[in-house]
């Protein structure tokens, strides 16, 4: 079952520590919510960030509302060799917030109708986003954080949707 909080609003896999591995779950149909969810709410003075969480292998998939895999209020979160498809709202993968020094690394992310495929928020700086797979979606990829932009390297996206984007160095 899926972790609620409030009405509708639901995640299929809420991490709200540190130091954890999120390895090898199929997370599917979650109504309201992000798939994967790595998230510590609270403010001044109760307030402690997360950090150094990984999700690694996962798939997660048919998420209409939010987005996939979400990574945010800590330093050094990492989503590595996923699989993310059929997703709306923020997008595929999407690090955002305060998440600082975060790694995108080696996804497979498609078919995101709304949102990008990675979406690096306002507020993720030095987020690295490497050797990632990025096919079927409307927006592959999307900066809007200006003070510390990503790395962005060798990744690709399906020639059908980067006809519009021949001319940006991140559909390579």
């Amino acid at each position: 079952g899926a972790n609620c909080f409030g009405t509708g609003l639901c995640h299929g896999l809420y991490i709200s520590t540190s130091g954890n591995v999120i390895e090898e779950n199929e997370v599917s149909r979650i109504l309201g919510g992000y798939g994967v969810h790595v998230y510590k709410g609270g403010s001044t003075p109760t307030y402690k960030a997360i950090d150094n969480n990984v999700v690694r292998g996962n798939t997660v998939y048919d998420i209409p509302t939010k987005g996939g895999i979400l990574l945010t209020s800590g330093n050094g979160h990492q989503a590595v060799n996923n699989f993310v498809w059929k997703t709306n709202g923020d997008g595929g993968i999407i690090a955002k917030n305060t998440c600082a020094g975060c790694k995108i690394l080696s996804n497979t992310i498609g078919k995101v109708t709304s949102g990008a495929g990675i979406y690096n928020g306002s507020g993720a700086k030095g987020t690295e986003i490497r050797n990632n797979i990025m096919w079927g979606s409307t927006t592959p990829y999307k900066n809007a954080e200006t003070a510390a932009p990503p790395v962005f390297d060798h990744n690709w996206c399906a020639a059908s949707i980067c006809a519009p984007y021949t001319a940006n160095p991140f559909c390579q």
